[in-house]
């Protein structure tokens, strides 16, 4: 039954964007499902009140989480030296893995980007339950999928440094503003 009227309601709504005669009496229902498959979906904030809700994450995936050995909270999300901070490019921070890394979730979110970016190369974006997102650029190798659930400190990718790649870009943006990730993130005196 459910499925017979999820198919209805997909039917009603394809039949009253596409025809010119019915949008115009009901614009007000047109113009709130553009806005509603346009406006980015607080993915996040949805899953954490499943949780608390239900108890476990909403997921499909039943395979062993890899987290990274021994990484405190609210680490680092690679292991290497800052050599760029926000204050020098006002968006983020570059790290410098020295060999191969791995490269890990900060906090639990859902994963909205996964791929190639203009400006990043392989990048995963995820998106976090307080309405912010981490970003992490220049990886080797993409280990998540779109709208995955990921916890803290579990592996988005991984890193290899070599003459092209050099750096991976870290960046934490709340209500569309960059925030300099130094102060949320726990760095040892080592790197």
């Amino acid at each position: 039954m459910k499925g017979i009227l999820s198919v209805a309601l997909f039917m009603g709504t394809a039949i009253v964007w596409q025809s010119e005669r019915v949008a115009e009496q009901f614009g007000p229902v047109k113009r709130w499902t553009s806005t509603a498959m346009t406006k980015e979906f607080p993915f996040a904030k949805v899953n954490q009140v499943y949780q608390e809700t239900f108890g476990s994450p909403f997921s499909f995936r039943t395979q062993k989480v890899d987290k990274a050995e021994g990484a405190p909270a609210s680490s680092i999300p690679v292991i290497g030296n800052i050599s760029e901070t926000f204050e020098e490019n006002g968006h983020g921070i570059m790290i410098a893995p020295t060999g191969s890394a791995k490269v890990n979730s900060l906090e639990e979110g859902i994963v909205i980007f996964a791929g190639k970016d203009k400006d990043t190369q392989r990048t995963v974006i995820v998106q976090h339950a307080d309405n912010s997102q981490s970003t992490y650029g220049y990886l080797s190798g993409i280990n998540v999928h779109l709208y995955q659930y990921v916890q803290k400190d579990e592996q988005l990718g991984e890193f290899e440094a070599g003459q092209k790649a050099k750096n991976v870009y870290f960046s934490i943006q709340k209500n569309n503003q960059f925030i300099d990730p130094m102060p949320v993130i726990k760095v040892n005196d080592n790197h």
